[in-house]
């Protein structure tokens, strides 16, 4: 089965899991500090359970519908709100993670 990953075709599997260490990798991505609290923007080991095509799928749907957000507050809000912030955070992590998801998938698919 053909994954098709970007304007990439990849060979092999899509539906095989990710590796515990890509997931904690992305998961590092997508865990932020405020204050001394550690707060996950999503949970990787529960979505690392997930075949790593519908985990790419999902991660790219939230950056969308992030992006979007972004847009909205840009059109309507002082550039300089810390909302406006918050979602150029997200944005820039959840884009890290999935490079990190899909430098792996092509290291393990192509081999």
């Amino acid at each position: 089965m053909d994954a098709l990953i970007g304007n990439t075709v990849m060979s092999g599997s899509p539906k095989k899991p990710m590796t515990d260490e890509v997931i904690r990798e992305a998961q590092n991505h997508l865990t932020i500090t405020i204050g001394n609290q550690r707060q996950m923007i999503i949970d990787m080991e529960r979505l690392g359970q997930f075949p790593v095509i519908f985990v790419i799928t999902f991660l790219k749907e939230l950056l969308d519908c992030k992006k979007r957000i972004l847009e909205e507050l840009m059109a309507s809000k002082d550039r300089s709100d810390s909302e406006i912030d918050k979602i150029i955070d997200s944005c820039f992590r959840l884009q890290m993670a999935l490079d990190v998801i899909k430098k792996d998938m092509e290291e393990r698919f192509y081999e």
